[in-house]
């Protein structure tokens, strides 16, 4: 039986995280960009160890979605794709930490 449900933990390295703090700012410092926290200001009304989620592929399209996380989301939607936790709407995905 194939998983219909998928971790993506591994696919989000930390070095996204290092690469997508924004540019430096005029006073010297870096605005905090962190993936997870804006999925969960932005699609998941909550989060935690042992839940099970879905990410949204709509996130693309809105132009409310700022371009870092468009590109993160392209990375996973595209290591992802053809899974069978995958459809034309989404990812479900299990959350462990």
């Amino acid at each position: 039986m194939k998983r219909r449900v998928i971790f993506i933990g591994g696919l989000y390295a930390p070095s996204h995280r290092d690469h997508y703090t924004g540019p430096l700012e005029a006073n010297g410092e870096r605005p905090y960009l962190d993936f997870w926290h804006w999925l969960l200001e932005h699609d998941f009304a909550e989060m935690h160890n042992g839940s099970f989620q879905y990410l949204w592929s709509s996130s693309l399209e809105d132009p409310e979605t700022p371009e870092w996380v468009r590109t993160i989301l392209k990375d996973i939607f595209e290591t992802v794709k053809g899974h069978p936790a995958c459809d034309k709407d989404g990812i479900n995905f299990y959350v462990s930490w």
